[in-house]
C-alpha cells in the first residue's frame, strides 16, 4: 500500500533512506490514539478552517498541491511536525512541503472505498517496522550524517536569508539628497 508512496517521496524530496521514516512518522500521527486517532486528526483540521479539503482526500486519491505547507503545518500541528524535522534531521520547512504533498495522499489510501478506519491499515509492519529506538543524542546525530539529506538545512538557512532580504528590501529606503552640482568654471558671481 505504501510503497510506492515511499518511492514517489523519495524522487521528489530526496529523502533517501528516510522516506520509509518519514512515511511511516506521517502514518502514526494519522492513527496517534492520544491525540484522537483519525477523527482527531480530522478535527484538527476542521478547527482550522481546513475540514472540508480534508474530507475531499477521503476515498479519493487526491492530486498533486491540494496542500499548502503552511495549511500543513496548521492542520497537523506545528509541534508534531518540528517533532518529525527534529528526528529526521531535516528543517521544519521541508517537513512542511513534503508533508504537505503527501498527507492527502496517506489519507486517500488508508480510507479507500470511503471507510473511515480505526486503527493502522493490515500492511502496516510490513511496510514499516518497529520504530527503531532514538533515545540517545548519539544515535540522531549519527543518523543526521548517514541520510543523505545532510544538505537540507542549508534550504532552511536560504529560505530564511531569502525572507530577511526582502523584508529588508521592502522596509521605507531613505531618500538621498541630491548633492548641489559644483560651481561651474567661469561662471560670474
Amino acid at each position: 500500500m505504501f510503497e510506492s508512496l515511499i518511492r514517489e517521496a523519495d524522487s521528489r524530496f530526496h529523502l533517501g533512506d528516510d522516506s520509509a521514516r518519514f512515511v511511516r512518522m506521517l502514518v502514526d500521527a494519522v492513527f496517534n490514539s492520544g491525540s484522537g486517532g483519525f477523527s482527531g486528526m480530522r478535527s484538527r483540521f476542521a478547527d482550522v478552517g481546513l475540514g472540508a479539503l480534508f474530507s475531499s482526500w477521503i476515498g479519493t486519491s487526491p492530486g498533486d498541491n491540494v496542500l499548502q505547507p503552511d495549511q500543513f503545518s496548521a492542520g497537523f500541528g506545528e509541534s508534531p511536525a518540528r517533532n518529525i524535522a527534529t528526528r529526521l534531521g531535516m528543517p521544519p520547512v521541508a517537513v512542511n512541503l513534503a508533508g504537505a504533498w503527501l498527507l492527502p495522499k496517506i489519507v486517500g489510501l488508508v480510507t479507500r472505498g470511503g471507510a473511515i478506519p480505526e486503527a493502522r491499515p493490515a500492511d502496516y509492519d510490513r511496510w514499516f517496522a518497529a520504530p527503531a529506538a532514538e533515545t540517545t543524542a548519539t544515535n540522531d546525530h549519527g543518523a543526521l550524517a548517514n541520510t543523505g539529506v545532510w544538505w537540507m538545512w542549508p534550504l532552511g538557512l536560504v529560505v530564511l536569508l531569502v525572507l530577511t532580504f526582502s523584508v529588508v528590501r521592502g522596509c521605507s529606503q531613505e531618500t538621498a539628497t541630491p548633492e548641489p552640482s559644483p560651481a561651474t568654471p567661469g561662471a560670474a558671481a
